[in-house]
């Protein structure tokens, strides 16, 4: 996670990645973690008014099919060009389906504040911060942001403090990500009931990256420590990168002893960056 400025880009690709595995808010009244999937997002709203045709497109969502999915909703929009919720459900089954083009316009006819946090984080996905930007900032702006639940604001501010992250504004995304860490603070409860009661720790793993880049070294250790239990608890492979972070950020903040202790759980090639990086032979040590 944390280094020199030259590991940014690669940095920032690998948590988006992450991210894109299994963040699954905005848009739902029921959701379950799926890691499975490639971008998993939160299962389709159910309409009680629905005809059959789409009932079918939900349960196939649901069923993470979204081949038929897409063309189930295809179907429906065809009779209710102006069904909006269907237009973000075929949006996000286009995207688990890697057709990024086709989602994103899909998200933009849909023109709401759902459908904007979903389009940022499909520019972020494609690397494209700029874009990115613009859509979470046009969500934040919505009249209806504040009467959004607390996990579509959530993921909007989270979203935002990872394209500040992305741009060096470090000041303006630990903001963000304060807000997002409070929004969940204030009601876990309803995080858990959607199957995301782990999903601070991608909040606390940016909040540790900008403070990191600020030279504010004290906190991130604790951060880090958080944001790895956070991935255990979640049932998340804990990678030699993410105790690499860990072990850099005990460095840093001149934890030796702690730092040594968990070099053990980092590998080779890790431990001789570290070494490149610092020139320290005990990173090298066995």
């Amino acid at each position: 996670m944390m280094g020199k400025n030259s590991k940014k880009g690669k940095n920032m690709k690998t948590i988006i990645g992450i991210i894109c595995a299994v963040l699954i808010v905005t848009g739902c009244q029921t959701t379950t973690a799926r890691k499975e999937s490639p971008i998993d997002l939160e299962r389709p709203v159910q309409e009680t008014s629905s005809t059959q045709i789409l009932e079918e497109a939900n349960a196939a969502f649901s069923q993470d099919n979204f081949d038929q999915a897409v063309e189930l909703y295809t179907q429906w929009l065809a009779e209710h060009s102006d069904d909006e919720v269907a237009l973000v459900n075929r949006g996000r089954a286009q995207a688990q389906r890697q057709e990024y083009e086709a989602a994103l316009e899909d998200f933009q006819a849909a023109k709401t504040t759902i459908a904007l946090i979903h389009a940022g984080r499909v520019y972020l996905i494609q690397n494209k911060v700029k874009p990115a930007k613009n859509m979470i900032d046009q969500a934040l702006n919505k009249d209806d942001f504040q009467k959004l639940d607390a996990s579509k604001k959530y993921m909007a501010y989270y979203l935002d403090g990872q394209i500040k992250n992305m741009l060096e504004q470090y000041e303006e995304a630990l903001l963000a990500l304060n807000q997002a860490l409070e929004i969940f603070n204030t009601s876990p409860g309803s995080f858990k009931k959607q199957g995301i009661q782990n999903i601070q720790r991608f909040a606390i793993y940016h909040k540790a990256l900008a403070l990191h880049y600020l030279n504010k070294n004290k906190d991130v250790p604790e951060l880090m420590e958080q944001y790895i239990a956070l991935t255990k608890e979640a049932g998340d492979e804990v990678t030699s990168h993410d105790y690499k972070s860990l072990a850099l950020a005990y460095y840093l903040a001149n934890n030796i002893d702690k730092c040594k202790a968990i070099l053990p759980e980092v590998d080779p090639a890790d431990r001789a960056a570290l070494h490149a990086q610092f020139g320290d032979s005990f990173f090298l040590a066995n």
